[in-house]
């Protein structure tokens, strides 16, 4: 009676143990690993990689493919070849976070403003920014471009000096919307820096790196000659061949520069899995951890959102949590299941890695992880469904700057209805959603869903996809849509050009058949229009390419791109001359079809200059 007294007592803990889903053998898991990331390394062009997968308390599997130097026939090493993790480095800066936190030394919920000196969050908003805010990319910032990366071999003066700098600007409330940014994390890292008065290198080498064993990951932005031996070459690839190159620095070290092995990183994963623990070293208390995996926001009921810096990416029924990395060339995964005490790290050295990363997290989720949940969909109607149709962009982009123009090359994504589901459409990829609620969708070939929000009217102006809960989508406005400025270009330049011909061969007629006419336009008017085309046409040509060098927003603008934006202003100038000539076209003897053609030409002209002022591109707005 006491045997089944005690079995009944400790059911609970034996049905816990009991779902934790194992991985299979270390041979059933190389054999799958080795077939999926081999097949997809040669269809996307991935020059090498780099995994680790832990389990309980210790590595469970590791492996590297391809090369970390193809001119040396270096192969990668999962223990030693070091990759770049971008963004994943930001797991490191909320740890910190939640160190100083755990000690009493910081306040999630309180003005971030009390804990800074060196610099000014822009106002413009009553609600104050909170840690919890930039945990959850929820601050309201703009997204940034420049100084992202650098030329410079020389480190930034510092944290805050480089914030003070390049600060971007507040565009919406606080804890409204999620919209990824780097700043935001490189402000808590400064944060960081003077509550623990350690510089963050320092910091985090102390307190989370060489305490947990992680003696080759480093945040340095000059690796010392020990560590660059064992970095692994950046690559693209091209007309079948690979390039290797020069990797650039990150001034805001903190939130992308940090640099690991897939071995090395395990034991920051075992720690989080381990209730804050590696070893001897307990890196955060037990409850800490506990809160730091919580969902902290989300955009709306029903959706995965942002946990304490963590995203959570559960799927098929599982609670998944991590962060993904992306540089220049390097693409990184960071995974881990809580209740099933794994994680997997993976890496890739060449440009269009993401892909990669991507489909072999999935194939390995799906694999040994399998969707466990059923959900019934519910009726509605296509007319109900045609209130969401449209097109919908990111609301991760500069809204100041020249680099506002950005978002004309991003693909939107285009909502429509059939049969009762949502249709998304974006840059050639399509999915299906149906309904389990009145504005919930769930994908009908995975457990990913989406939402809709209504703005300041009763309409609905945001689309939320909980893949990407660190950003909203928004409903995409005239001014900002692609065809609409590709009208506008036409419109001005392209009906100057057409003139331009029609007014040459009408001179050709008349000098071949001597007609004389009085009532043309004159030969300057003409001539402004001519030059004016030319100008737009050249404007946007030159800034486009310029814009597309990575080099335009990583190094100080230099006499090139001065020169180029310049052209904006005596565009300007030109069109002003241009209406004024318009409006002297009716005071003279000139034909009324010849009027109405020139101030349709002029309105055009108005129009651009107009587009060029809205997207920032008059003067220099660097």
């Amino acid at each position: 009676m006491k045997k089944l007294i005690l079995l009944f007592l400790l059911f609970p803990i034996i049905h816990s143990v009991s779902i934790a889903q194992d991985l299979p053998s270390k041979s059933e898991l190389a054999s799958f690993m080795d077939g999926t990331i081999k097949t997809i390394m040669e269809k996307e062009h991935i020059n090498g990689v780099t995994v680790s997968i832990v389990q309980h308390d210790s590595i469970y599997w590791s492996k590297g493919y391809g090369y970390a130097d193809l001119k040396k026939n270096t192969e990668v090493n999962p223990k030693k070849t070091l990759f770049r993790m971008g963004s994943v480095s930001k797991l490191f800066v909320w740890t910190a976070v939640m160190q100083l936190y755990e000690d009493g030394l910081i306040n999630l919920d309180a003005d971030i403003t009390s804990y800074i000196d060196d610099f000014e969050i822009p106002g413009g908003y009553e609600e104050p920014i909170t840690m919890k805010n930039l945990m959850t990319h929820t601050p309201g910032f703009e997204d940034y471009y420049f100084n992202l990366f650098s030329l410079d071999s020389l480190p930034p003066e510092s944290l805050g000096a480089n914030l003070n700098e390049h600060m971007p600007e507040r565009v919406r409330p606080p804890g409204i919307h999620s919209s990824y940014s780097n700043h935001g994390t490189g402000i808590a890292a400064y944060i960081v820096e003077e509550i623990s008065g350690m510089k963050w290198d320092d910091y985090v080498e102390q307190k989370i790196l060489r305490p947990l064993g992680m003696n080759i990951t480093s945040f340095r932005y000059v690796l010392p000659d020990s560590l660059m031996d064992i970095q692994s070459k950046g690559y693209t690839y091209a007309e079948g061949e690979y390039t290797s190159k020069d990797l650039k620095g990150i001034p805001l070290a903190p939130v992308g520069l940090a640099t690991t092995s897939a071995e090395d990183m395990t034991p920051f994963m075992l720690a989080h899995l381990n209730n804050g623990k590696y070893n001897d070293y307990r890196m955060l208390d037990s409850t800490t951890v506990e809160l730091m995996h919580q969902q902290l926001f989300s955009h709306a009921d029903g959706l995965r959102g942002m946990c304490y810096g963590f995203f959570n990416h559960s799927k098929n029924g599982y609670k998944i949590i991590g962060h993904g990395g992306a540089t220049e060339f390097f693409f990184t995964y960071m995974l881990i299941l809580p209740d099933e005490k794994t994680g997997i790290f993976i890496s890739t050295n060449t440009r269009g890695g993401t892909s990669l990363i991507r489909q072999v997290t999935d194939h390995w989720i799906d694999q040994y992880y399998p969707d466990t949940t059923a959900v019934d969909s519910i009726q509605l109607s296509d007319t109900y469904l045609a209130q969401f149709s449209g097109n919908y962009i990111s609301n991760r982009r500069p809204r100041n700057r020249v680099t506002k123009i950005s978002v004309l090359s991003n693909n939107p994504v285009t909502v429509s209805n059939s049969n009762g589901k949502i249709k998304t459409s974006s840059g050639g990829d399509t999915h299906i959603w149906f309904p389990i609620d009145s504005l919930l969708f769930q994908n009908t070939n995975n457990t990913s869903r989406l939402s809709f929000g209504q703005g300041t009217d009763d309409g609905f102006e945001f689309l939320y996809l909980d893949s990407s809960p660190h950003t909203a989508l928004e409903r995409v406005k005239t001014l900002d849509s692609k065809s609409f400025n590709i009208f506008i270009l036409m419109w001005s330049a392209g009906l100057g050009i057409l003139a331009l011909i029609l007014w040459s061969f009408s001179a050709i007629y008349r000098q071949v058949h001597k007609v004389k006419d009085r009532r043309t336009l004159p030969l300057l008017s003409k001539t402004l229009v001519g030059l004016n085309s030319v100008l737009i046409l050249a404007f946007m040509l030159l800034a486009s390419t310029l814009m597309a060098s990575t080099d335009f927003v990583f190094s100080e603008p230099g006499s090139y791109a001065y020169a180029v934006f310049s052209l904006p202003i005596i565009i300007g100038l030109v069109t002003l001359l241009i209406l004024y000539m318009s409006i002297v076209h009716f005071t003279k003897i000139v034909k009324w079809r010849s009027r109405i053609f020139y101030l349709m030409i002029a309105l055009g002209m108005v129009a651009a200059t107009y587009m060029m002022y809205y997207w920032d591109l008059i003067g220099y707005n660097f």
